[in-house]
């Protein structure tokens, strides 16, 4: 089983507010066998708390990996991202965008705000299921980056 150095579990955290895609997002990162721990936080408002450190949020541990939906209840996941790179613990934390969106615009502008990865919501099972390959993988790549010192 791959895992964060240590042998402690990567922190992800999954900014969604649809059941269904929450669900489908931890059966993908199961597929992939990797050692985590995922929080989910299920609207915008509260993803704004996490990125500002404050409120009931204030305590999350800094996740080694975010994924945002863009399209939440209260604030969307672009404000999130924005929040993060505002703050100084969460402006280095690799995000990638997870959204039914397929506009350019959506991906230039979270491009734009430091989205490692825009990833549009597949259609089919299979196809969302590698999406753990694609975490996988970016988390392997920032573990890397970080022993080199880079």
């Amino acid at each position: 089983m791959d895992s964060s150095s240590g042998g402690q579990p990567y922190r992800i955290l999954l900014l969604e507010d649809s059941a269904a895609d929450t669900y489908l997002f931890r059966q993908a990162l199961k597929n992939t066998g990797l050692k985590h721990d995922l929080t989910v936080i299920d609207d915008g408002e509260k993803g704004l708390d996490f990125a500002k450190r404050q409120g009931d949020y204030a305590a999350i541990a800094v996740p080694d990996l975010a994924v945002l939906d863009l399209n939440l209840p209260k604030a969307g996941g672009a404000a999130v991202l924005a929040a993060m790179r505002q703050h100084p613990e969460l402006v280095g934390v690799p995000v990638i965008i997870l959204s039914s969106s397929d506009a350019p615009s959506d991906k230039e502008r979270t491009q734009e705000l430091g989205a490692a990865r825009y990833i549009t919501k597949p259609m089919n099972l299979a196809d969302y299921l590698r999406i753990g390959d694609q975490v996988k993988e970016l988390l392997l790549e920032s573990r890397a980056a970080l022993e080199r010192g880079a």
